[in-house]
């Protein structure tokens, strides 16, 4: 293939990637590139830069679910924060805010043009914080790129979050569609070796599974819901529906407003992303109301 590697986009390098089933795990498995910090910096830093709203919206996911059940004024962890606009948003409706990840280029980036975020560089199985330290955890797509799973990043999760507080947490998921698919022999089946696991990227989750275990560990769900329709199928639809994602993506008025309306109609059976909102069960162990370190210097 020629061209120049390095400078491919994020999504030219995701059409190359292979996806297995693994059924004792009932989930996908991403394979193309490891998911490691020089990966995250290439993601995040290529392309325009990223603008941060002076006046963000209060319709995107991230706002809207945060604000019906957390207080303006609480201090949220963003863990695996990328370009951290989550955590700017937050910060810029009155939220206090810890942006951590360990792509330390990216979060240099972040740190000169947006350090009231509170940038800090970290890795989320191990958690520079105190015990029952914040209010409330936002994880976007962050615990599916651990090939040896997510316990520990659970255990941190609940650790730090203070009793009644929130989590927040996103992962691709095993659609109605993606189920259908395996249960018909679609996905080749997954078989570990060196070669694959080298390039493993991310796991596809069973939602129910990772509500029990998330359950099991001490919080309690208080609600679920499923996003992005639209690219869940045309994920399943290979360069077809990639073609179709990317027409659907435009910038014209009326595309907008069809992949808006088709995403209504799918996203039942074709999600690509499951919302789980969990709180920390009041009995559950761990200390409560300490004050958190400030920043890690880099």
């Amino acid at each position: 293939m020629g061209g120049n590697r390095a400078a491919e986009s994020y999504a030219e390098r995701r059409s190359r990637f292979e996806r297995f089933f693994d059924a004792a795990g009932r989930r996908l498995v991403w394979v193309g590139a490891a998911a490691d910090a020089e990966f995250w910096d290439r993601r995040w830093l290529e392309g325009e830069p990223v603008a941060y709203d002076v006046e963000p919206s209060r319709r995107g996911l991230v706002v809207r679910e945060t604000t019906r059940l957390v207080e303006p004024g609480a201090l949220i962890l963003e863990g695996g924060c990328g370009l951290a606009v989550e955590s700017w948003r937050l910060h810029r409706l009155g939220y206090c805010t810890l942006a951590l990840d360990y792509a330390l280029k990216t979060l240099r980036q972040v740190a000169s043009q947006v350090p009231e975020v509170r940038p800090l560089a970290g890795d989320v199985g191990a958690l520079p914080l105190a015990d029952g330290s914040v209010d409330a955890y936002w994880s976007l797509g962050v615990i599916e790129h651990f090939y040896g799973g997510y316990g520990a990043i659970r255990d941190e999760m609940r650790r730090v979050v203070r009793p009644g507080g929130h989590l927040f947490l996103t992962f691709p998921s095993m659609s109605w569609l993606r189920r259908a698919k395996a249960r018909l022999g679609l996905y080749p089946p997954w078989t570990p070796s060196e070669g694959r696991l080298e390039r493993f990227y991310q796991y596809g989750l069973a939602a129910d599974r990772v509500a029990e275990e998330f359950e099991a560990s001490g919080f309690e769900t208080v609600r679920t819901a499923n996003y992005l329709g639209v690219s869940g199928l045309c994920e399943e639809l290979g360069a077809f529906g990639r073609s179709l994602d990317r027409w659907l993506t435009g910038r014209a008025r009326h595309r907008r407003l069809l992949r808006a309306a088709l995403d209504a109609l799918v996203r039942p059976v074709s999600h690509h992303i499951h919302l789980l909102v969990l709180r920390r069960s009041a009995s559950s162990s761990g200390g409560a109301g300490a004050t958190p370190p400030p920043p890690a210097g880099e």
